[in-house]
């Protein structure tokens, strides 16, 4: 027998006419499969116990009874089942399209709200991000409102040495090739369900938070769009900081996307309810003993974080080596699981 649904009044009433119409078809066979005590003889009866005889004879006489009505019964729980339905599913459908619609907006505010950032304000961000990976000193200017790109100082007796230089070029070669890595599994991942956009922000908000990746769906209704920040790491003194700020700003990037069902592959069949609409996704770039440590602090900062935030962020912590050898549908479900509000780690 189907559960009876409770979530809302046309469920209910659906379920209740499904259970009405199963009915229609059940009490007419058990009535059937109880007319075996219509075939026990006289002689059986008169060779049993008077109670047992008793207990017979009176199944006999309700069965002769049942059939006047069974028809009927039945005939009736078809009817009721068939309305119901009818009922249930018709104002469903009405109400379903009010929903679509509503989702249908919710999907164009969301993307309409984004646009592609400027080119210098990219490259003052992957500057930045690359300047911290390797522990450089930088300059970064705000000049009318626009962040000028930042990069080693000049070699002087007190600024960064060549070495730290060569540092800062291989964390910039590092951040560009595992941005190039997760766009491309990103990509093979939701193929054919999403577009995967790269470095885009608020549309008319400059200075406003850039999202490295907005993964959107391509049609509207079960899924709803989500950003991605990347962050790489090789230090547990950096993971603090980074996942503080990067977990606010993505939330606050963001806030405002429809959450519906987490996307698990194109020939899944269950897809859980989403939490989230941010993702963390953050490259421990060392070797395992501090990736371990790192993943520890990670999941430690994010459950702090996220109990300050109004929707929380999903963050994903992978090494590098993880990270390099992972597959698209490994990556599609590491995004599943953040997306449930969870710290998902591979080290």
């Amino acid at each position: 027998m189907p559960p009876v649904q409770y979530g809302n009044l046309y469920r209910f009433v659906a379920s209740l006419g499904i259970i009405a119409l199963v009915a229609s078809v059940t009490v007419p066979w058990l009535f059937i499969n109880s007319l075996v005590v219509l075939t026990i003889s006289q002689e059986q009866l008169e060779a049993l116990t008077p109670t047992a005889r008793q207990v017979i004879e009176l199944r006999q006489s309700g069965v002769a009874l049942a059939q006047v009505f069974v028809v009927a019964l039945a005939l009736m729980l078809f009817l009721i089942g068939v309305a119901a339905l009818w009922w249930s599913i018709s104002r469903w459908a009405a109400r379903q399209r009010v929903e679509d619609e509503k989702d249908d907006f919710e999907l164009l505010k969301a993307r309409g709200e984004f646009e592609e950032a400027p080119t210098a304000e990219v490259t003052a961000r992957t500057d930045e991000e690359a300047a911290e990976l390797a522990g450089t000193v930088t300059v970064t200017s705000s000049v009318e409102g626009h962040i000028e790109p930042s990069r080693p100082l000049p070699p002087t007796s007190t600024s960064p040495t060549n070495a730290q230089e060569g540092r800062f070029s291989s964390a910039l070669a590092v951040y560009a090739e595992v941005e190039r890595r997760l766009a491309d599994l990103l990509r093979r991942a939701f193929d054919g369900a999403f577009d995967v956009l790269t470095n885009v922000r608020q549309k008319g908000r400059s200075g406003s938070t850039i999202l490295d990746f907005l993964v959107d769906p391509r049609t509207e209704g079960l899924w709803g769009p989500f950003g991605i920040e990347l962050k790489v790491v090789s230090r547990n003194s950096s993971v603090v900081r980074v996942l503080r700020e990067g977990m606010s700003s993505l939330a606050e990037a963001t806030g405002k996307f429809a959450i519906r069902s987490v996307y698990t592959g194109p020939t899944s069949h269950r897809f859980p309810p989403a939490k989230c609409s941010g993702v963390l996704f953050l490259i421990v770039d060392a070797d395992r003993g501090e990736a371990e440590r790192i993943q520890g602090k990670a999941q430690e900062v994010a459950a702090g974080v996220n109990a300050t935030l109004v929707r929380p962020v999903g963050v994903v912590v992978i090494s590098r080596s993880s990270f390099d050898t992972a597959s698209a549908e490994r990556l599609r479900a590491m995004f599943a699981e953040a997306l449930q509000g969870s710290v998902v780690a591979s080290v």
